[in-house]
């Protein structure tokens, strides 16, 4: 497939906007970087300063985690962030897939949801059992089934999520690039939903520190702390949505979007982590870096790799001959 020259412009001046786009964005995240390291005095181990007792700080504004209860049965907010993020994604994959074109009817969109859903659940479980907190669950089996209590990583998430979209793929024969860079754009808001639930719970906190905004959570003793759930929130929600949306509108090459998703989530991910308190079961590793960081970086590195590697492709592919389908849509001969 070639949309490349869809809205008028050459693959070079795609190219080219991509690239002023990731430029911008790279300056942008080392200014804020520099920023963090002058504002924490972070030491090269992974250290961070104390509070002084006469400087300001904000107050964790407390919200019951449950926002229903019914008798014995409670239901949290942080569950409804997850409903609303799977029907915000059933609509965006809807209107998506009726704009790009794709032979997908409701019905399979909402199977599509279902599967993806499975794979989220599935896959996040899986990895922060393996990857955070093995030894409890080898203690606690019964508990691995306990995911109301908390317990799920992003990267698990993903994978599971990306396994399951090869499968619904394959067996719906539909391009899984061309389905991805649309059904990603839901990704952000799942993302920004989650960490706000994340705040609503008082977990994730980030370090102590003592700019005026720090908050002091339950659970995190009597020091104020980062409120790294909302910086989260923001970097990897509306920004991150903002960003997404426009490379889909200026490149239309198969693969871009959904790599510029893993791109942007490793990065912000990496640096939001110098204020987060690490897991307290593990700490840091290698001294510096937190577990978040070292499976962040691979996404980063890896997503960027794969982007160049898209939109090289989009050069090739661009001397093809083209013909049209029945949709209206540009196909090349190759």
């Amino acid at each position: 497939k070639n949309f490349s020259n869809t809205s008028g412009k050459s693959p070079n001046n795609v190219t080219g906007v991509w690239w002023s786009v990731s430029l911008a964005l790279w300056s942008a995240s080392a200014k804020v970087f520099l920023f963090l390291l002058k504002v924490e005095k972070l030491r090269p181990l992974g250290g961070y300063s104390g509070h002084s007792p006469e400087k300001p700080f904000k107050t964790y504004p407390y919200i019951d985690p449950d926002f229903f209860k019914l008798g014995p049965l409670e239901f949290r907010w942080y569950g409804l962030m997850y409903i609303c993020s799977f029907i915000a994604a059933y609509f965006i994959i809807l209107l998506g897939v009726k704009r790009r074109g794709v032979a997908l009817a409701k019905d399979k969109v909402a199977d599509l949801i279902i599967i993806e859903a499975l794979g989220v659940i599935l896959g996040g479980r899986l990895w922060y059992t393996l990857f955070y907190n093995l030894s409890y669950y080898i203690s606690h089996p019964v508990k691995l089934f306990a995911i109301w209590e908390g317990g799920m990583s992003f990267h698990g998430g993903l994978t599971g999520a990306i396994v399951a979209g090869i499968y619904f793929t394959r067996k719906n024969k539909v391009s899984f690039y061309r389905l991805a860079d649309i059904g990603i754009l839901a990704g952000p808001i799942g993302l920004g939903l989650g960490r706000i639930g994340n705040f609503i719970n008082g977990e994730l906190y980030g370090r102590v520190t003592d700019v005026p905004w720090g908050m002091v959570f339950p659970g995190g003793g009597n020091q104020p702390r980062h409120p790294s759930q909302l910086y989260e929130a923001f970097l990897e929600g509306p920004l991150m949505f903002l960003i997404l949306f426009a490379i889909s509108r200026k490149v239309r090459q198969e693969g871009v979007v959904f790599w510029s998703f893993i791109t942007l989530y490793g990065l912000f991910r990496f640096l939001v982590e110098y204020l987060r308190e690490p897991d307290a079961q593990i700490g840091y590793l290698f001294g510096t870096f937190s577990m978040g960081q070292l499976q962040s970086l691979p996404m980063f590195l890896l997503g960027g790799g794969m982007v160049f590697f898209c939109l090289r492709q989009e050069k090739r592919v661009s001397s093809l001959p083209v013909n049209y389908s029945a949709g209206g849509e540009q196909e090349t001969n190759g």
